[in-house]
Parts: C-alpha cells; structure tokens; sequence
C-alpha cells in the first residue's frame, strides 16, 4: 500500500497548487492563463496552510487565506516550484507574498 506525501506549511506560509487553465477566446487561439493575467501574475489554488506566525508580545496571528481559496501571486518569486507525488507543481511561499485572493 503505498502512501502519499503530506506536505504542511509551517509559520505563516502556504502551500499553492498553481492553476495552469488555458481558455479559448472567440478568436480561436489559446491562451495560458499567465498571458491573460500578465507575466508578473499567477493564480493558484491554496492546498494547506501554517499555523500562522507568533508577534513580538506571543500572540499568534492566523493566516488571513483559507485551504480551497484562490489567490494571485508573483510569478517572480525566488521560491522554486517542487513536485507532488503526481507530478503536480506546487509553490511553499510566505502569505506576505500573496497579491490577493480571487472570488
């Protein structure tokens, strides 16, 4: 029986599944879903999250993102993707780093 990887964020960090949809536009012609939104942005799918991270008086302050939410972040992160056991790229990034969430 073989077993899958968890993979659970630490701190304030998060774990993104980054969404690669490509859409056909009227005219015919593909575009990926970094072209649409620009070459600075991408949006992922948020997997699992970190506890969050702990202020200078001990309180811990939560992650403002949910597991399921959408989020956009830079394609320029200094962060290198890795692969899921399915081959699936994910990203492991600071929540500071996240854009915004999607609705």
């Amino acid at each position: 029986l073989e077993s899958k990887l968890m993979y659970i964020p630490l701190h304030d960090n998060v774990l993104i599944k980054p969404q690669t949809e490509k859409k056909q536009p009227p005219g015919g012609i593909v575009l990926p879903d970094n072209a649409r939104m620009g070459d600075d942005m991408r949006r992922g799918e948020v997997l699992a999250v970190g506890q969050g991270r702990y202020n200078d008086k001990g309180e811990l302050t939560p992650v403002a993102v949910a597991v399921g939410s959408v989020v956009l972040f830079s394609s320029h992160l200094r962060y290198q993707p890795f692969k899921d056991d399915d081959g699936n790229e994910l990203y492991i990034v600071p929540e500071r780093e996240l854009i915004a969430t999607v609705e």
